[in-house]
């Protein structure tokens, strides 16, 4: 049954099967991959009588394995996993283990050198879930400062613009646009919270354009004009 909750059991093995299968076994490892990526990860209807801390677990295996991943192949069919598993959270209202995986993968990719996980299995998630990646702008931006190197702190950067760019309404108030008053697009996202995250951006930003103690970010964040 495609709602059945015993299709998160089948996850892990069919996870194994695509991304540690020998070359011998190439055909069973794309079986396995077909599965995941064009049968549970496509699955139209919500799982039903979930195990919560079940989900959790595998979300958590995932992203283990998924900073480790040996191939591009592999690292592809666990962000499908991620959001099959992410869905099925979601819907039981357990957003917290979902952002708790990614602020977790996000620190790993920006400070371990030797981290698996590239722009790609970010940008999935943000694009799935755009009201949940604007409440991972500050801890990219908190993160960003302690990059690796310069090129991973401009991809944190990159997965900002992502964010800012799928969060219309906060790109309408970069802008000054008139429509906004009181309320923005996204739940969760206000005025006030946008303009909240402004010091935190500059101040990385500086630390990625110029010589440290060359310029200083401003102490304060330029005031929008209210319309």
């Amino acid at each position: 049954m495609p709602q059945s909750p015993h299709n998160l059991r089948l996850v892990v093995p069919l996870i194994e099967l695509a991304t540690k299968s020998s070359n011998d076994e190439r055909q069973l490892c794309d079986k396995a991959r077909g599965i995941l990526n064009n049968r549970l990860a496509k699955l139209k209807e919500p799982l039903q009588d979930v195990d919560q801390k079940y989900a959790g677990t595998i979300l958590d295996e995932l992203h283990i394995r998924a900073r480790k991943a040996n191939s591009s192949e592999a690292l592809e069919t666990l962000s499908h996993c991620s959001l099959f598993v992410c869905r099925v959270l979601t819907n039981i209202a357990d957003e917290k283990s979902v952002l708790r995986n990614y602020t977790e993968s996000i620190v790993d990719f920006l400070t371990r050198k030797a981290s698996s996980l590239n722009m790609g299995f970010f940008k999935d998630f943000i694009t799935r879930y755009p009201a949940l990646g604007w409440r991972r702008r500050d801890a990219i931006l908190d993160t960003s400062t302690k990059s690796i190197n310069a090129y991973r702190k401009c991809q944190a950067f990159q997965l900002l613009n992502v964010i800012l760019t799928l969060s219309v309404s906060t790109v309408k108030i970069l802008l000054h646009c008139r429509c906004i008053r009181n309320r923005l697009i996204h739940p969760r996202v206000t005025r006030k919270t946008c303009c909240s995250s402004f010091p935190n951006f500059t101040q990385a930003f500086f630390s990625l354009s110029t010589p440290h103690a060359m310029i200083k970010p401003p102490s304060q964040p330029h005031k929008l004009k209210t319309f």
